[in-house]
């Protein structure tokens, strides 16, 4: 009942009890019976009488629909109480002390708190109840909260003693940073509490005077409890009630010590040694439903402290002992079921069963024999590659005997076990035969006439089937299992009956159109093929004969012989190898559900050579891809360009170059009889790139490896070569429509944001470790000089066609569009922004590569370039660009390349030869590229470098410097 209360919307920290306890002292009324729910900002107090009250009323409801008179049980509502501190934080334990009145004193200095100067004071002392909330903020807090209030929720009146509202008032708390409260355990008069806290220390504290009493050091993990004891001499009774005198009970799992503490003279009365292992539990709390009568006639608890130990030598009663005889029994039960399940493949009674062949096959499924080889040879080159997919790390059960299975080995039976002796011996038990392929095949009927009487729906038994043979590896490991799972089909159709019949016009057989949707969708692509061409035998006995006209009965045998005479006119079938299939005798009538079938098995051929492809590995780099579970729902739910992204996921897995896929899509299949040596996954690369020749045109592959690496590279940055191997995928496109719509693609996804926070030369996380920020410059410079490059492809370029694969052929165009297609959609760049663009990458590139301090890259630009930096690339320019005027002596392009050159200079180290100092004179050549575009004089550069490298002592480079041609540009 109480789980279906919400009582507070949130976890729940504890759940704790308080009996019935009599008046101890006075200003301490008698405890009712309550049960709390500790919540992390709230504690909630049910009333015992209310509780017990609302069970009562639910078990009359439940006598009530037990007989009928009533539909259901409706629980009546349940009164609690709610407190909510409101300046508390991660409460972890809290504890009701109970009721309390204040002496007048209290109310005096608490309303003259409360009132200030001024206020209306109010003498009389209200009663409120006290509770301890220990946690965080404060360590420990004591909380009064009034009773009698008309609001149920009390949260109002409940603050910490660090409140800035005055108008409420805390009487105590205790604030510590440095540690938090863990557990609160009060004492059985609740005058006394002892907490525990993070920093292994035991603080005893007066409950009602808010006083720390004493503090334990060194008692980490600690466990704490009370024990009462009453004193036996009957000369130190009054009025018939003898002393009591409470006992501190203290756990040390880290010494193995039990201590019993007096907390009023604080001294430790004694000290016993237990193991390491076990717990301290202390319940304080008797029967509920007591009174002030009912209280004197329970016998208390025995043992309010037990401590429960985890050590085998210590002494057992007779409940341990039984219990460790039934667990002992329970572990020679899994040891043997362990026996059994090693001894299975050794201990068979029959024979293990040889794999028929395919001629066997073939007549066993009525399937053509060519068409069962060319399964079979498919199934069988991809075995292996399933097989080190299955190897890798699971958390499956490893015992493949069921629990039904290993059950029904027992012989059932009263017995009685009794041990004989001290000496452990495994129970003997009678184990039966288990029950052989070739039995099973001899009992479909009794097993159909099972299935009828069970009830259940034909279509749930054969989903139940499909799913079954769909999730295990019977397909590639037994053709047996082709036989049996064919019958099996039959058996469980033939329950149907006239729902799996279908005519030779039927367009769609909703009964075998769930079967194909469950082969679609199956990622055991090996079980899905070999399955649907099982069921497609099976479904080729369904099918019920139309009627027909008896003029078109007697005309038929002559259109048959004149249809199957052999000329040009008989159909010839080509399979996806190339190769000629035969075709029986003459026309045959022409059935929908056949080929559906047919267009599924074919679908599922080209799928499993997908798969095969893509659990590969490169034998020369020895890297294996990850594992991808494709199916045919799968790809033709993602669209067209799903396969050349699985096959770009798959080329970044083992590490193939661009030379490499220009090798492999001009590869071919090696001849019989030929001695050229080809790797298995080029081999396999081959074979896809038959079945599908548009989605494997170099093209489509290069700029989906690109992506894929910039994918990876903004899942983890610190995977700077990543930027290399997409810039390397990128250049080695031929197209420059492609080039120039993938580039402006990878700029807006990947770059311009960051770049855009590199540039502003901001305090911003740019995402990226300070020691790659040269590399990703770079890599933006090469993206825009490629976007450049690639802006005559529209004009001297006919627009690329992307025809549809045949696997898309009749379905409906779902999923996202292929990167080469959103690539040819992109509106064409401006160049002058692109340009620009390429300018201000420069110039960060040389501000980050040199590491030039004070410089604004963005104000060495004019305003209106700079409004079009960080925009689409194709957005226009506000006005023209305009160049620096020839009056002005120095100008702030001027002072950026001179001191661009200097920094250049500077880094030439010494006694460097001339032919290492290429990458210096690159930068030479992007600096005067710069000045150029900027309308700057590059002698002026040129002498500046000149007088750089004569004060560094480069003589004989500053001579080549002045005996270099002119710009590229000037000349």
């Amino acid at each position: 009942m109480l789980l279906t209360q919400l009582l507070h919307e949130e976890p729940v920290l504890q759940l704790k009890c308080q009996t019935y306890a009599p008046p101890r002292f006075g200003g301490f009324n008698e405890q009712p019976d309550e049960l709390s729910v500790v919540y992390p900002r709230a504690v909630v107090c049910v009333e015992g009488f209310g509780l017990f009250q609302t069970l009562r009323a639910c078990r009359n409801q439940l006598a009530r629909t037990a007989a009928g008179n009533q539909a259901s049980v409706i629980p009546p509502p349940l009164s609690y109480k709610k407190w909510g501190p409101q300046d508390a934080r991660n409460v972890r334990d809290c504890e009701i002390a109970g009721t309390v009145l204040p002496s007048l004193f209290d109310q005096m200095v608490t309303e003259s708190i409360r009132k200030a100067n001024g206020g209306k004071v109010r003498y009389s002392a209200a009663s409120s109840s006290l509770l301890l909330a220990t946690g965080s903020d404060p360590y420990l807090a004591f909380y009064y909260a009034r009773e009698g209030s008309i609001q149920p929720f009390l949260s109002d009146v409940a603050v910490a003693v660090a409140s800035r509202l005055k108008s409420f008032l805390a009487e105590c708390g205790i604030y510590d940073k440095h540690r938090w409260g863990a557990r609160i355990c009060l004492s059985p008069n609740k005058r006394l509490a002892v907490i525990t806290d993070s920093v292994g220390r035991i603080t005893l504290f007066d409950v009602f005077h808010g006083n720390a009493l004493r503090i334990w050091k060194g008692y980490r993990d600690a466990d704490c409890g009370w024990v009462e004891v009453e004193d036996s001499s009957p000369d130190t009774k009054v009025n018939g009630v003898p002393r009591k005198t409470q006992f501190l009970v203290v756990y040390a799992p880290r010494w193995g010590l039990v201590e019993i503490w007096c907390p009023h003279q604080t001294s430790r009365v004694a000290a016993f040694e237990v193991g390491k292992g076990g717990r301290l539990v202390c319940n304080n709390y008797t029967l509920m439903g007591l009174n002030n009568v009912l209280v004197k006639t329970v016998k208390p608890n025995t043992y309010p402290c037990c401590y429960i130990s985890a050590d085998d030598e210590e002494q057992l009663s007779y409940d341990a002992k039984l219990l460790w005889q039934t667990c002992r029994r329970l572990r020679q039960l899994c040891q043997l079921h362990k026996a059994v399940d090693r001894s299975h493949a050794d201990d068979c009674i029959l024979p293990p069963l040889s794999d028929p062949t395919v001629e066997e096959l073939a007549e066993e499924l009525s399937v053509q024999p060519k068409k069962l080889s060319r399964i079979a040879e498919h199934v069988e080159r991809c075995q292996p590659l399933w097989r080190r997919a299955d190897r890798r790390v699971t958390f499956g059960d490893e015992n493949p005997v069921s629990l039904s299975v290993f059950l029904d080995c027992f012989e059932v039976g009263d017995s009685h076990l009794a041990k004989d002796g001290d000496e452990e011996s495994p129970l003997e038990v009678a184990l039966k035969k288990d029950a052989a392929c070739d039995q099973l095949e001899g009992c479909h009927s009794r097993l159909l006439e099972s299935l009828v009487k069970s009830g259940i729906a034909p279509s749930a038994l054969l989903q139940c089937l499909m799913l079954e043979w769909l999730s295990g590896t019977c397909a590639i490991d037994s053709r047996k299992s082709w036989v049996l799972f064919g019958k099996l089909l039959k058996s469980l159709v033939d329950l149907a009956g006239e729902d799996a019949e279908f005519t030779a016009s039927t367009s769609i057989s909703p009964w075998w159109q769930r079967l194909r949707a469950i082969l679609a969708a199956s990622t055991n692509v090996p079980a899905a093929y070999v399955g649907s061409a099982v069921c497609q035998s099976v479904a080729a006995r369904f099918v019920r004969s139309a009627p027909v006209d008896q003029n078109v009965a007697t005309d038929k045998p002559q259109e048959v012989e004149a249809s199957g005479s052999g000329d040009r006119d008989d159909p010839v079938v080509i399979n996806d190898d190339g190769e000629e299939e035969e075709v029986g005798e003459g026309w045959e009538p022409l059935v929908m559900e056949f080929e559906h079938w047919d267009s599924l098995l074919r679908k599922l051929d080209s799928v499993l050579e997908l798969a095969c492809l893509l659990r590969h590995c490169n034998e020369q780099t020895q890297m294996a891809p990850d594992v991808r579970e494709v199916s045919l729902s799968s790809l033709l739910s993602g669209g067209q360009g799903i396969i050349t992204e699985l096959v770009a996921a798959w080329a970044c897995d083992v590490g193939l170059t661009p030379d490499d896929l220009e090798r492999l899509s001009k590869l071919k299949l090696p001849e019989e009889g030929s001695d050229r040596l080809v790797d298995d996954y080029q081999l396999q690369f081959v074979r896809v790139r038959r079945r599908f020749a548009r989605s494997f045109e170099l093209d489509s592959l290069l700029v989906n490896c690109a992506s894929e690496q910039l994918v990876r590279w903004d899942r983890d940055r610190d995977q700077i070569d990543r930027l290399d191997k997409a810039s390397a995928f990128l250049s080695a496109v031929s197209s420059t429509i492609v080039k120039n719509g993938v580039g402006c693609i990878i700029w807006k996804t990947f770059l311009q944001k960051r770049f855009e926070a590199l540039v502003l030369l901001m305090e911003k996380d740019v995402e990226i470790s300070d020691i790659h920020l040269e590399r990703f410059v770079g890599f933006c410079s090469q993206i825009l000089e490629a976007i450049l490059e690639a802006a005559v492809g529209p004009e001297v370029e006919t627009l690329p066609v992307l025809p549809q694969e045949p696997l898309w052929q009749g379905q409906e165009q779902t999923g996202p569009q292929p990167l080469v297609s959103h690539a040819l959609g992109q509106r064409p760049p401006n160049m002058a922004s692109v340009r620009h663009h390429l300018f201000l990458a420069t110039v960060a590139r040389t501000v980050v590569c040199f590491g030039m301090r004070s410089v604004r890259p963005l104000s060495l630009f004019t305003p209106s370039v700079r409004k079009a930096f960080f925009q689409d690339l194709h957005s226009p320019l506000v006005a023209p660009t305009t160049t620096v005027s020839p009056s002005l002596k120095s100008s702030p392009q001027r002072s950026f390349l001179l001191r661009a050159a200097s920094a250049v200079i500077q880094s030439i180290p010494d006694g460097a030869a001339p032919e290492t100092l290429s990458w210096q004179f690159g930068w030479l050549e992007r600096l005067l590229d710069l000045a150029w575009n900027w309308g700057e004089d590059l002698d002026v550069v040129r002498r500046h470098c000149v007088c750089e490298l004569y004060s560094g002592g480069q003589d004989t480079f500053a001579e080549e410097v002045r005996g270099r041609p002119p710009h590229r540009h000037v000349a």
